[in-house]
């Protein structure tokens, strides 16, 4: 694969300049170039919101001046960018509190993704697009953790205990929500569900933890070693299909030009979840022209199947937005690597409780037991379904529909 993030038989016109303008280090007479051609405004700010990257669109387009902008792509953009900042500022606030109010309560936690994650790699808060704040903590003090948590006004988006002890309990994590104004927590105590391989082990960041400074306060979060597994990790988990998290991937390789990626490799497959961090690697430098120090890229080549599915993504990516989290049917089987993992994965998914199928069927709590058997057949249609939308008459009705 080449580093050039163009390839006319693979992607948009629209799709190309958003991943020159993503780039650390923007290419702006090739964005300038691309300004002047038959761009569809409305297909880019859609893929630009889709792929989370507005901040970075609107902040190239302010520093060229706006030149070759349509009026109303500029409003736009520029009432995007002040909610945004406003967003961002409240954020901030609230990580600021949870974290003085952990700290108190000797809670030993981590905060990644959201505020942390925009200060600690693009060095701006407005420089990335969050929605919600991210924490982890030791499992044993989940319950302490929510405490703290509905002190502030946050209580359980899934009613009582019993019931994420139920459908919830296999993600290991739970959100917590706040009204006026409205915020989302997602507390953790790993980073997937159980029955999911994952490059990292909550147990191996506590001594590794760093700190980034946010209002003046110091909010920890994930050491940068970790933080790299996870990010490749995560991104893998959901089928690379944000360009946003590609992003962040290859700002960590921009910002951490030290890291030994031999060793980073050796603890993924410890965890049996090699590829993904070969899958990182490479569409940083095919999407973003960011290449890792040493022979990681050429190792990942010469994988078939590593290649085989990077290529794959990547013509995704290209040519359709984002399929939302709702619409992914067994994304998990992602971060697997062997057909063993995928059986493993098969099989609890088919045995596992979810709030999906409470929603699909409400039943009182003295038949929740029967989920137990409705859940493979519910399954079944959600696959058949999947499929469906695979169809290539459903992906143009859905790109016709995101374009009005």
């Amino acid at each position: 694969m080449s580093t050039a993030p163009s390839n006319a038989g693979r992607s948009t016109l629209e799709f190309e300049l958003l991943c020159l303008v993503a780039r650390p280090r923007c290419d702006f007479d090739r964005a300038t170039a691309m300004l002047r051609s038959d761009l569809n405004w409305s297909l880019l700010l859609s893929l630009a919101g889709s792929h989370s990257v507005r901040p970075q669109l609107a902040h190239t387009l302010g520093k060229l001046d706006w030149q070759r902008v349509p009026s109303e792509a500029r409003l736009y953009l520029l009432d995007f960018l002040r909610s945004h900042k406003a967003r961002s500022l409240f954020l901030a606030s609230e990580l600021i509190k949870v974290t003085e109010q952990l700290s108190q309560r000797a809670i030993r936690f981590a905060t990644f993704k959201g505020p942390s994650l925009a200060v600690g790699l693009y060095g701006d808060l407005s420089l990335r697009e969050c929605n919600d704040i991210d924490i982890i903590v030791d499992e044993q003090q989940v319950p302490e953790a929510e405490a703290v948590l509905a002190s502030l006004g946050y209580k359980p988006a899934h009613g009582s205990a019993k019931f994420r002890a139920t459908f919830l309990a296999y993600q290991r994590q739970f959100m917590l929500v706040r009204e006026d104004p409205m915020l989302a927590i997602d507390l953790h105590w790993d980073f997937t569900a159980t029955h999911v391989p994952f490059p990292i082990d909550p147990s191996e960041i506590w001594r590794n933890l760093e700190e980034v400074e946010i209002g003046g306060r110091a909010v920890p979060t994930l050491g940068r070693n970790d933080l790299a597994l996870f990010l490749a990790g995560h991104g893998t988990k959901e089928g690379w299909r944000c360009l946003g998290w590609v992003c962040d991937f290859a700002m960590l390789i921009e910002r951490c030009p030290d890291l030994d990626w031999d060793q980073l490799l050796d603890r993924a497959r410890q965890r049996g979840c090699g590829r993904s961090l070969l899958l990182g690697c490479q569409l940083a430098a095919e999407l973003l022209g960011v290449r890792v120090k040493g022979d990681l890229l050429e190792f990942a080549e010469n994988i078939s199947e590593s290649r085989l599915t990077a290529e794959a993504i990547l013509r995704r990516l290209g040519k359709e937005a984002p399929t939302p989290s709702s619409e992914r049917f067994l994304g998990d089987l992602e971060l697997c690597e062997t057909r063993a993992q995928k059986g493993r994965v098969m099989a609890r998914t088919l045995m596992t409780r979810t709030v999906g199928d409470y929603t699909s069927m409400p039943l009182p709590r003295s038949l929740w037991p029967i989920y137990h058997v409705t859940r493979p057949f519910r399954l079944i249609g959600k696959a058949l379904t999947s499929l469906a939308r695979l169809s290539p008459s459903h992906r143009s009705k859905r790109l016709l529909e995101r374009n009005g």
